[in-house]
């Protein structure tokens, strides 16, 4: 289950230590096979052998145990996906790094052959769901006389409209260069213009920059851009309800960087142009730090009155209320001064806020939610953000506000001891909102984990989500973390939408019942695996709904699709889904993982329903998931506990030569034994030293850890030589290799040497590939934005780029296609695939040149690539999994690479 996302962005990384984990020379050639060794080494394996015998009986090492890292695992998550994106040495992801790799995108030839004779395209994308599962969901706008019609708006997937409520579902915006959504409005004027403002403002990491405004006069069908590209972020847009030629956006600005491209914006000529009307800026001098504004209301009775809300990220101060009655002219600060409202100048603890404007006839009623956040003692970085109070008046430049709520306020959860103490769970920086509902002025919601109601104005509140409940219950019917809420245009007044992590979902009661809206698909996916044991059926040709998998999901959980009998994917694990592992050979046993490195083992396909209160159950109970890490993080054989540093979502890579050795790491590699008849007596080994993160301080795990493990060419006696790669105290480049010993027992922790020379800048290492008969020879990538990201080594020790013109941004995952091959040596690790934060590319020349890979996918974050047989599949962190056919990329020459199966830019 996903909780806080923080606003901070980590700039602290830490100069290089340079600590040897061993004294090999890096020359060795501890890879080449035994037959190669020379005699004169047998003296010295006699002795590293009765060594190694020694060290057998020894005890495992345990680490001591730290402070936890600081905040949730949400929090984690944050630094996790910015990390591995930032630049170095400055600790920033600006805008412009993600706008330059996509415009080199758009520069590169698109792989596609097309029919001459119906030119259609042969290599075209296909999105294969989930259609049911959901995902994140910032903006909804509803028609304002048609409840049948409404529009969605995905945080990473672009713009959904329905004409049917929510039966079918037509995109309008995958033609876009991006698709991150900040906000959608629908001119009250005109309901055929709509506008979309791009650009996530959920301060999550994985909350991606957009392009500005766009506008649409026909419902969808076509599109006009309307500037504010710079802005990046958008979270508010108001069409003056007299004066539909006024509008105003509201722009928090990016993330990631402190620029004036931010504040409130004003248009009096239907969009042409744009004014700044509302800069605040952290200090007295013009060239102070710019502050967001996150959200702006106008008076429903007065559309000259405006109040916005400042959100200082960094120092609190600059929190606060901002209000014009001259249209935006001038702006006074509210906020101060008054002995009923919070002052941010005495207490600087005030985070995000929302703001909501009801008609309550004869007067207006201003509500403002305000959140509060502490500070880390160990750290010192800001991370609690709860509720503080909820506020409204009749006349915000008086000091006369009424404080409805406050933090002590508590709903029940249906004795799962959990109350509203924590309503934001400390993430009031991520989901956080007000609403109304526009037929009953007395009715307002408040948005957080779930979504309160209230009747009376504010006064007594009831869950209408019931999120957690849902949740512990294993009721998907409705889900936490919520972002957007709507009334559709029904006389009923009772008719109401909302939109949270998991999806758009409907009541007509209030939330005594909910339902699901199905045919989206908007699943942000970490990793998908071919459940290859289940298709061995299958022939080469068969049509992509016959495949099967299983995949892990940003707060969805696990999900698979074909080890059911259900023809969409099916929710199948809880949490934070990661890495699934299936055994190449037996159908029954699986393995799934959760957040901050829980490993799960199945060893039967009887009721996948996840138990979400507990990993436990009674022995008796085959069906039951096992966490096999509880073995290696507690009780009294432990080898480490959860607070040793390890990746949000961390590698679980099962060897398929020996199907019950699994590997995982932290700032180190584990080795986990599978009894696969009782999953409870599996055995964990350490199996490499401390390689990642701070020396000797394994729970600083903002300061590296293991991020990807590569199992290479084996030995006569089955050992693979093993790769691991992350970053060194925050800032090197981290990547080892274990030596060929044979001398070592089969359950010894193998020797390892550094082998990063040439790996710069310093940034995660996101993927190993080993090669298959080379011992020496290996390929990786790395994570962050810039020149130099795909690498080889001939020799095990020194890499170098063979990036060619692979647009700069992150690669997330890549892979080798050895069936294009063809079992030509010339050919060999000529074809390449790589998933990136701006989609899939190819080279057939082993990285020279580059191009995008077919046609149809939207220009969203690719996770994860992976093959089966002809069909390569992408894992999205936007919108599910697509497939595309590569058996043409096959039948090309390799040698023709820009031949006429590359059509150009789309």
């Amino acid at each position: 289950m996903k909780h806080v996302r923080t606003l901070s962005i980590f700039l602290v990384l830490s100069c290089l230590v340079v600590v040897s984990v061993h004294s090999e020379p890096t020359s060795d050639n501890s890879g080449k096979k035994t037959t190669q060794k020379k005699q004169t080494k047998k003296a010295k394996q006699k002795k590293q052998t009765k060594k190694d015998t020694a060290s057998k009986t020894a005890p495992a090492p345990i680490i001591e145990r730290h402070y936890p890292p600081p905040g949730s695992s949400g929090q984690v998550k944050n630094y996790d996906f910015l990390l591995k994106r930032t630049s170095y040495p400055d600790g920033e992801v600006t805008p412009e790094m993600y706008m330059e790799a996509h415009e080199q995108a758009r520069k590169l030839p698109v792989y596609s052959r097309r029919s001459p004779q119906t030119q259609q395209a042969a290599n075209t994308w296909e999105s294969v769901g989930p259609f049911g599962i959901g995902g994140r969901v910032s903006a909804l706008a509803m028609h304002p006389t048609d409840s049948n019609i409404f529009y969605v708006g995905a945080a990473a997937g672009g713009v959904w409209k329905t004409i049917d409520k929510g039966k079918s579902w037509k995109n309008l915006t995958d033609t876009f260069r991006l698709l991150p959504t900040g906000y959608l409005t629908i001119d009250p004027h005109h309901h055929e213009t709509v506008y979309y403002g791009q650009g996530e403002p959920n301060n999550s990491a994985d909350s991606y920059p957009g392009n500005g405004l766009y506008r649409t006069t026909d419902g969808g069908t076509s599109w006009s851009h309307l500037g504010l590209e710079k802005t990046r972020t958008i979270s508010q847009i108001i069409v003056d309800p007299i004066d539909r030629n006024t509008i105003y956006v509201c722009a928090p600005g990016s993330t990631t960087a402190s620029d004036a491209n931010r504040g409130i914006y004003k248009s009096t000529d239907f969009g042409a142009t744009w004014k700044n009307v509302l800069l605040v800026r952290g200090g007295t001098t013009p060239t102070s730090r710019p502050i967001p504004i996150i959200d702006l209301v106008m008076n429903p009775l007065n559309n000259q009155e405006l109040v916005a809300a400042s959100w200082d990220k960094a120092g609190y101060i600059y929190t606060g209320l901002w209000h014009s009655l001259d249209a935006g002219v001038s702006w006074k600060r509210i906020d101060t001064g008054k002995t009923t409202y919070p002052n941010a100048l005495k207490d600087k603890r005030f985070a995000r806020g929302s703001l909501l404007w009801v008609n309550a006839g004869a007067t207006s009623v201003l509500y403002s939610l305000t959140t509060k956040t502490d500070t880390n003692i160990i750290t010192h970085y800001a991370t609690d953000e709860n509720l503080y109070a909820l506020f409204k008046t009749t006349n915000p430049a008086a000091d006369s506000w009424t404080k409805c709520i406050d933090s002590t306020f508590r709903i029940p959860y249906k004795g799962n001891n959990v109350d509203s103490v924590k309503f934001f769970s400390n993430q009031g920086g991520y989901n956080n909102f007000l609403a109304g509902n526009p037929k009953r002025p007395n009715e307002i919601y408040v948005g957080g984990i779930d979504v309160i109601r209230s009747t009376d104005g504010g006064t007594t509140f009831t869950n209408i989500t019931k999120g957690y409940p849902a949740y512990f219950s294993n009721d998907r019917t409705q889900h936490s973390d919520q972002h957007a809420l709507a009334f559709s245009a029904a006389s009923s007044g009772n008719d109401l939408f909302n939109g949270s992590d998991g999806g758009v979902f409907h009541t007509t009661n209030y939330g005594d019942t909910w339902e699901q809206l199905k045919g989206i698909p908007m699943t942000m996916i970490y990793h998908v695996e071919p459940w290859i044991s289940g298709m061995k059926h299958l022939g080469n040709n068969f049509p992509p709904d016959s495949l099967k998998f299983i995949a892990g999901t940003q707060d969805n959980g696990s999900i698979s699709k074909g080890l059911t009998n259900d023809t969409d994917w099916r929710w199948i694990n809880r949490g934070d889904g990661g890495w699934a592992q299936v055994h190449p050979n037996d159908t029954e046993k699986i393995i799934t993982s959760i957040q901050l490195g829980k490993v799960l083992v199945k060893n039967t396909l009887e009721s996948l329903r996840p138990n979400l209160v507990t990993d436990e159950g009674s022995a008796a109970n085959p069906a039951r998931w096992y966490q096999i890490s509880k073995i290696l993080t507690h009780g009294d054989k432990r080898l480490t506990d959860t607070n040793e540093s390890c990746a949000f979502i961390p590698p679980v890579v099962l060897d398929n030569e020996r199907p019950n050795e699994l590997y995982t790491p932290r700032t180190r590699l584990y080795r986990a034994k599978i009894d696969w008849a009782n999953p409870d007596n599996t055995t964990w080994s350490v199996w490499s030293p401390q390689t990642c993160g701070t020396p000797n301080k394994p729970s600083n795990w903002y300061t590296g850890y293991i991020n990807a493990v590569g199992v290479g060419v084996r030995d006569e006696n089955m050992r693979p030589m093993l790769w691991i790669g992350g970053l060194y105290n925050g800032a090197r480049t981290s990547l080892y290799r274990s030596l060929y010993d044979p001398t070592l027992h089969q359950d010894s922790m193998p020797r390892w040497i550094r082998a990063d020379t040439g790996l710069t800048p310093p940034a995660y290492v996101s993927c190993i590939i080993p090669d298959r008969s080379d011992s020496l020879k290996a390929f990786c990538s790395l994570s962050s934005f810039g020149a130099n990201r795909l690498f080889m080594t001939v020799n095990g020790t020194k890499w170098t780029s063979i990036t060619g013109d692979l647009p700069s941004a992150p690669i997330n995952s890549f892979l080798i296609d050895t069936i294009a091959e063809q079992g030509n040596p010339l050919a060999k690790n000529q074809c390449m695939i790589v998933g990136t934060d701006i989609g899939v590319f190819v080279t057939t020349n082993g990285g020279k040149n580059w191009a995008t890979l077919g046609e149809g996918l939207p220009p969203v974050v690719v996770e994860h690539v992976t093959r089966y047989k002809n069909y390569l599949i992408a894992a999205t962190h936007a919108r599910g999994a697509f497939v595309i056919d590569i058996s043409d990329l096959r039948a090309e020459p390799l040698n023709s690479v820009r031949s006429g199966s590359y059509i150009g830019k789309i």
